[in-house]
């Protein structure tokens, strides 16, 4: 039987087991932690985070010691002190854990298109009735967690918790060998297990990202607390602002969310944005006689008992704390050794249509676009690569895959849009493409999954939602653009809306 593990038990982790083993796959899944929701699992306290600024995703997100498994037979295992084989680091030494969700972040977007086609109701009735209001566009962060968990139920006997895939190279069998170490309180065990395909759906919200801008290192190095990035924001933390003067760096979601909690008990709340246009979040205009808008933070200046932030439209700040909203990195240091050039934090150059590696298609990714309907765009990718491991289909010849990488890069750069998928012509494309490629709707293999179908209904539910996170002004003309142009902010790879891209930009 064909085998295929699978790392991240999250929202693309359990729509990918579910359809490889509907598919007759023998699959395992990794998850590093004791529950499942990949990014919707709230920390309450996520504890101290290290983000230097301008470090990349290889500086900061380095790939662990393993011990030497030369002599042990297959099967057995390896058990060592906590900690023994730590990361190269201890900075960060489980690879960012915990979660950016707070207290009282909601989904932005709707039911419909954020479930799994086969289960499209964020919750079950318990004792016949819904655990939410079923009007409710947008619901609590909790919600989505416990859908992912149930949704995991029939799978569960597959799922190895409190594992981490420490390292993914391949052998000469051809096969995946993964090392991985599940952890204790007590003790570290190795192990290493064999595999036809990987699948990665890990996500890409652990690494955040600051940019470098001319000043910032040595305001960082005098103050290091001062200048943080918004991942382990939390509300239960709000006394910490009160009476303080916040910079707020990012206008997307995170930022607006920032804005409006921190605005109403902030001596100052200084919001700085890159671009000039397009449509603004609804939060941002909470308490808006508040809040300062500024331009991009352009350099940072040294004084005595703290720094001056400066903004492209000469302003000049002098801040108690600065709070960057500016995105995450891609990184998967468990593939470094076996792809050195898989990715460079920004984009996956040789990941053709986002989910197959090119030069090696028994490496798939789910969940690498972002902008793309989410949860729907799961499916299409788990439905396509399951269908392909299976040997249902096959994919493009190797030149015409390099074909689409080059013409994609040639478009989009080395940037956060190579990825994006932000209007809806381009998720209607994806999903148009994914289902061609992967043989047509209906599954060929009895009891396999067909692909989900996206449609008139998922569209004007996405353009009904729209007024409810979004305002026109001041950006009228911009936000009337938008809505001609149907230009979506739908959510990362697990649902959360995308900040501002790695580089800095906003998409």
């Amino acid at each position: 039987m064909v085998t295929a593990a699978v790392i991240g038990g999250g929202a693309s982790g359990a729509i990918t087991v579910d359809t490889l083993r509907k598919q007759g796959i023998e699959t395992t899944v990794f998850e590093r932690r004791d529950i499942l929701g990949g990014v919707w699992v709230y920390d309450s306290d996520p504890g101290p985070l290290t983000v230097v600024p301008g470090r990349t995703g290889e500086q900061s997100d380095l790939v662990s010691n393993t011990p030497d498994f030369e002599g042990i037979e297959p099967g057995e295992s390896i058990n060592t002190s906590p900690g023994e084989y730590n990361r190269q680091t201890f900075e960060n030494p489980h690879r960012y854990e915990p979660t950016p969700t707070f207290e009282s972040l909601s989904t932005n977007v709707p039911e419909r298109v954020m479930t799994y086609s086969d289960k499209p109701k964020w919750d079950w009735k318990e004792n016949g009735v819904y655990t939410y209001p079923l009007q409710t566009r947008f619901v609590h962060h909790s919600t989505i967690q416990r859908y992912i968990e149930q949704y995991f139920q029939p799978n569960i006997d597959v799922v190895k918790f409190s594992t981490t895939v420490e390292k993914a190279s391949k052998t000469k069998d051809g096969k995946w060998t993964l090392t991985t170490r599940t952890r204790s309180a007590t003790e570290d065990v190795w192990a290493q297990t064999k595999y036809d395909h990987l699948v990665v759906a890990t996500g890409h919200y652990h690494v955040p990202f600051i940019p470098d801008v001319p000043g910032i290192q040595l305001a960082y190095r005098l103050y290091p607390n001062r200048i943080v990035h918004s991942k382990h924001f939390r509300e239960s933390n709000l006394d910490l602002f009160k009476d303080k003067t916040v910079v707020i760096v990012g206008s997307r979601a995170s930022g607006a969310d920032l804005v409006s909690l921190l605005a109403p008990i902030a001596h100052q709340t200084i919001q700085s944005v890159r671009a000039t246009k397009g449509p603004i979040f609804k939060k941002s205009f909470v308490n808006q006689d508040k809040v300062v808008r500024a331009g991009e933070v352009v350099s940072y200046v040294c004084k005595d008992g703290g720094f001056n932030v400066e903004t492209a439209d000469g302003q000049s700040f002098s801040p108690d704390v600065v709070i960057y909203c500016t995105g995450y990195q891609y990184s998967y240091p468990f593939l470094r050794d076996q792809v050195p050039d898989l990715t460079d934090g920004v984009f996956l150059p040789d990941v053709y249509l986002h989910t197959f590696y090119t030069p090696d298609p028994s490496l798939a990714f789910v969940g690498v676009p972002v902008d793309a309907v989410s949860f729907r765009a799961f499916e299409y990718q788990a439905v396509w690569v399951a269908r392909y491991i299976s040997g249902q289909i096959e994919l493009p010849s190797v030149d015409e895959q390099q074909l689409w990488n080059k013409r994609r890069f040639e478009e989009r750069g080395s940037t956060r849009s190579y990825h994006s998928l932000s209007s809806l012509e381009a998720v209607q494309d994806f999903f148009d493409a994914l289902t061609e490629l992967g043989g047509g709707v209906k599954a060929q293999k009895k009891g396999g999954r067909d692909f989900p179908v996206f449609g008139r209904q998922d569209i004007d539910e996405l353009k009904a939602a729209a007024p409810a996170r979004w305002v026109e002004e001041p950006n009228k003309e911009a936000a009337e653009e938008e809505s001609e142009t149907s230009e979506l902010d739908t959510g990362d790879s697990e649902g959360h809306t995308d900040d501002t891209s790695v580089d800095g930009d906003e998409k």
